[in-house]
């Protein structure tokens, strides 16, 4: 049931968490071009926000899926068991 909850959550505010994560990995990767036309080399600290914001893109997402498969196998089970929606 935890799966699903989480699925819905972040389902429901996927218009919002997933467009917001995409426009700061932009933003980030905007600063580091930033530094890089200025001559600085020094993007480990850029690289590694840009890494930690796609983790946690992907680990959303796996999130959703994983709670949408779950939602999707007990509404399976019920029709099975003739239990309607």
């Amino acid at each position: 049931m935890g799966q699903m909850q989480d699925a819905r959550l972040i389902s429901a505010s996927e218009q919002v968490i997933f467009p917001m994560i995409d426009k700061m990995i932009q933003d980030r990767v905007e600063v580091a071009c930033g530094k890089f036309r200025s001559g600085s080399t020094d993007f480990i600290g850029d690289i590694a926000y840009i890494t930690s914001l796609k983790d946690i893109y992907e680990n959303l997402s796996a999130l959703q899926r994983n709670g949408m498969a779950a939602y999707e196998k007990l509404i399976k089970e019920n029709k099975d068991d003739g239990i309607r929606d």
